[in-house]
């Protein structure tokens, strides 16, 4: 059962460079039991049993290729089992991300709890206190500026008498009706030229 990651960096020319000199039973061995120690989470037994089991051959022939990976500095023997020097060095910088990550999600976690804790406290003022903490500005109605009135195309002013609702002049509050500023374009583009028969 993996307790370790489903996968790791492999650098083809680190390992290739680290394998020269080595015959080909040799290096599928050592390429086994470092996918072993990956799968682990860290250093294996040295149990020429169980490695042979994994590559489907009798533990004689993995004892003597383990042997051999011990003596020419690739595997060495720690109390908890067989390790490789990069494989510690690659599972701690893993193990260290990891623990980076979970710092962030747990900072991150405790500013949306504040957060949140923030809002319920708002939330929770009374009627006075939200009311003075949430005054809305209203805007003071605005006062009418003098504009002169538009002259149309046809020389004529424009004014609330002389233009239709809909393009000159609105109703006021009190049932009025106003002049509204119109600009040339816009007069320009309302006024229909005269139809020649």
């Amino acid at each position: 059962m993996s307790k370790g990651r489903p996968w790791y960096k492999h650098y083809p020319g680190d390992f290739l460079n680290g394998v020269i000199g080595l015959d080909y039973e040799l290096r599928g061995c050592y390429f086994t039991v470092i996918d072993m120690m990956y799968d682990r989470g860290g250093p294996i037994p040295n149990d020429p049993k169980w490695i042979g089991a994994s590559a489907h051959c009798s533990a004689r022939r993995p004892a003597q290729l383990i042997t051999r990976l011990i003596d020419i500095g690739k595997l060495f023997e720690t109390p908890a089992g067989l390790s490789q020097m990069r494989v510690e060095i690659e599972l701690a910088k893993q193990h260290k991300a990891t623990e980076k990550l979970a710092e962030n999600a747990q900072k991150s976690t405790r500013k949306r709890i504040e957060n949140l804790a923030t809002l319920l406290k708002v939330n929770n003022l009374s009627d006075a206190e939200r009311t003075h903490r949430a005054r809305v500005q209203i805007p003071q109605e605005r006062k009418k500026e003098e504009v002169e009135p538009l002259a149309r195309l046809d020389g004529e002013r424009v004014s609330a008498e002389t233009m239709p609702p809909s393009q000159g002049s609105r109703e006021s509050a009190n049932g009025k009706a106003e002049d509204i500023a119109v600009s040339p374009a816009l007069a320009a583009k309302y006024t229909r030229p005269a139809v020649r028969h």
